[in-house]
């Protein structure tokens, strides 16, 4: 258990200090002259300090079943309080100006971290083993700048760092007679129609509107990270292969503005029931489409699961290394990122959880990950 100081790099070095500005003026005076005035640009916070982390940490070591199984299981949690941020919905009406950076926020991280390791034997001929590391990291804001009179719903307060925030969806409009019953939806100025998403009114007032955008999915961070690494050895060959992927994550990546393949199951009359896809829009409509609004439907799982890793391994026998005259030749052939399994389409789901956050955002700022192969020897002489 310790206590760490943690600058701020988001508020500049001297963020205590107020900053004055030279130009523009007045005109004052019997020739009624413009004169050039010093003004005070931003405030500095003369009480300001370093941010303060809590870290503690309690693990388990052991080695069980003659020394075949071994794990380490680590169980953390971290309070960061005197967070620096900037306060906008809480601050005072009646100050004049943006107020300078506080000591304010608070979050509290928790979480542990398990690797296991085994290895055993069959005859004393076929050695095997396997790798498991899993992470479990949960976050959540205790303290932030939420506006007063917020719904507990739409409260930053209680929920992870980056959650995603939009409306929640209950199907499809099925027919002209479901919308006039169900609440107004004004998400925009599009008029709903059959095949539209329909929103739910957390708030009750019988209208669908920003007033009722609430928590959807995770975050762009995985919460669950994880990785399986078997082996196994006969005589002069080996295999060793990885299994990496991520859970409890969310994108906000989102196909709108083109048609996939994924929108062949879209609504249409013919098919209400069966539907994987709102109604398609005319995407050069000058009315903004309802269904492309952030929600729960167009949040992405970005869940993956990954075959990282698999290399066949052969050494030579001695008779053919020094027949060579080399000491030992390890032959090899490998293959990185040979196949993901995972809900999100069509693109990588590891690659695109680090682009800037946004709807629809910067959908091509990456390239897809490239299937690898290779070959070769290790030679020792």
């Amino acid at each position: 258990m310790g206590l760490v100081g943690i600058p701020s790099t988001s508020t500049g070095r001297f963020a205590y200090l107020s900053n004055y500005s030279w130009g523009g003026g007045v005109y004052f005076g019997s020739n009624n002259t413009l004169n050039p005035v010093t003004t005070q640009s931003s405030f500095g916070n003369p009480d300001i300090t370093w941010e303060t982390s809590r870290k503690r940490n309690i693990g388990i070591d052991a080695t069980l079943i003659k020394n075949k199984l071994s794990f380490t299981i680590d169980f953390f949690d971290d309070l960061r309080y005197n967070i620096l941020s900037t306060r906008v919905n809480t601050a005072s009406t009646i100050y004049g100006t943006t107020q300078p950076p506080t000591n304010f926020g608070k979050n509290f991280n928790s979480g542990f971290e398990l690797s296991m390791n085994y290895n055993d034997n069959w005859h004393n001929k076929v050695l095997y083993g396997i790798n498991f590391n899993f992470s479990y990291a949960h976050n959540k804001i205790l303290v932030t700048d939420d506006a007063p009179g917020l719904p507990d719903y739409q409260k930053r307060t209680g929920n992870r760092i980056g959650q995603y925030f939009g409306y929640k969806t209950q199907g499809f409009y099925s027919s002209q007679a479901d919308i006039a019953k169900s609440p107004v939806n004004n998400v925009n100025s599009a008029t709903s129609i059959p095949g539209d998403l329909k929103y739910r009114d957390m708030n009750g007032d019988g209208v669908v509107n920003s007033n009722d955008i609430s928590p959807i999915g995770y975050s762009r961070l995985p919460e669950i990270t994880f990785s399986i690494s078997p082996r196994v050895t006969y005589k002069r060959f080996s295999l060793n292969i990885m299994l990496q992927g991520a859970a409890h994550v969310s994108s906000d990546v989102m196909f709108v503005d083109n048609y996939y393949e994924n929108m062949l199951g879209r609504w249409t009359p013919s098919n209400p029931d069966h539907a994987t896809w709102p109604v398609l829009r005319p995407t050069n409509y000058s009315v903004p489409n309802p269904n492309n609004v952030p929600n729960d439907f167009m949040l992405q799982n970005s869940a993956y699961l990954k075959l990282r890793n698999v290399q066949i391994n052969y050494n030579l026998p001695l008779s053919i290394t020094r027949s060579l005259h080399i000491r030992s030749c390890l032959i090899y052939v490998n293959g990185q990122n040979l196949k993901t399994w995972t809900k999100f389409l069509y693109l990588d789901p590891e690659n695109y959880s680090k682009l800037p956050s946004g709807y629809g955002a910067s959908s091509s700022a990456t390239y897809p990950v490239l299937r690898v192969f290779n070959f070769g020897a290790n030679i020792q002489f």
